[in-house]
């Protein structure tokens, strides 16, 4: 029998607030809408534009912070902005620096214990994580590498920098096998564990969805991914982060939290 019951995992059950359109502001009512599907922690993210979310906008880092608080939802970890961690010209380099202190602060003052940005294990990347290290020196807020195809230089970019305050993500969508045809690990059995195990204590944070015909941020149970072997593998390293769902709207937003919502009991069913 599984460890992870459905109480357990909602516990630790999210959801990305990319799953609202991108011209809709989030404020309240979305936070509302994510409460009344069962779903406890919130990630807020810049995917969608300054119309979504804006971590420059004071007024609506605070209704978000107040919505939260209320409603009793945890706004666990924020989203870095869409900007470019490779860039090498200096002077955008540390606008992308600024950036991120920035996002990462507003996500401080609304809660979130995490920062996940895309650094992409580049010398321009590892240059604005000192930097955002050494300014939120003193703050909660931890931050992650969201990885890419292959994990490998991401354990090295996190073990480079030597910090505690630094781990990674690990998306599952994100995973491939070059010489399998761009295989995705995670939906083949048994292969999650070796994926899992690599990163070990760095693992701070998941993003989660399912995957199908090589789309990815699918509402769960749409696809492909192998759940038990995925779970099995974060218990084995006492994985303890958030289970954080990053799918789209696929059919709607209420169609994709109502799925989110049912996952506790949904994998209890097929693998309890």
């Amino acid at each position: 029998m599984s460890v992870w019951t459905a109480d357990r995992i909602r516990a630790q059950l999210g959801t990305s607030t990319i799953v609202f359109p991108a011209e809709q502001r989030l404020g309240r009512e979305q936070i509302a809408r994510v409460r009344d599907a069962g779903i406890g922690r919130l990630e807020v993210g810049a995917f969608n534009g300054l119309e979504h979310y804006d971590h420059h906008d004071e007024a609506q880092v605070e209704e978000i912070a107040r919505a939260a608080e209320d409603l009793g939802v945890k706004v666990a970890s924020v989203h870095c902005p869409l900007v470019a961690y490779d860039n090498a010209d200096e002077d955008a380099r540390r606008q992308v620096s600024r950036e991120s202190i920035t996002a990462a602060k507003a996500g401080e003052r609304m809660g979130a214990g995490l920062i996940v940005c895309h650094f992409h294990n580049q010398p321009p990347a590892e240059i604005t994580a000192r930097e955002m290290l050494e300014a939120l020196d003193g703050f909660n807020i931890r931050i992650a590498t969201e990885n890419g195809i292959n994990l490998t230089p991401y354990t090295e970019f996190v073990d480079g920098l030597g910090s505690e305050r630094l781990g990674i993500t690990i998306d599952i969508g994100h995973t491939r096998v070059p010489a399998e045809d761009w295989l995705n690990p995670f939906t083949k059995p048994g292969r999650a564990k070796a994926i899992v195990d690599l990163c070990d204590h760095r693992l701070v944070h998941i993003h989660l969805h399912d995957y199908h015909n090589d789309e990815d941020h699918r509402p769960p149970f749409e696809g492909e991914i192998e759940w038990g072997d995925l779970f099995d593998a974060l218990d084995g390293i006492d994985y303890q982060g958030a289970l954080m769902f990053e799918s789209l709207p696929v059919q709607s937003p209420e169609d994709t939290l109502r799925k989110v919502g049912a996952f506790p009991e949904e994998f209890v069913r097929r693998y309890g």
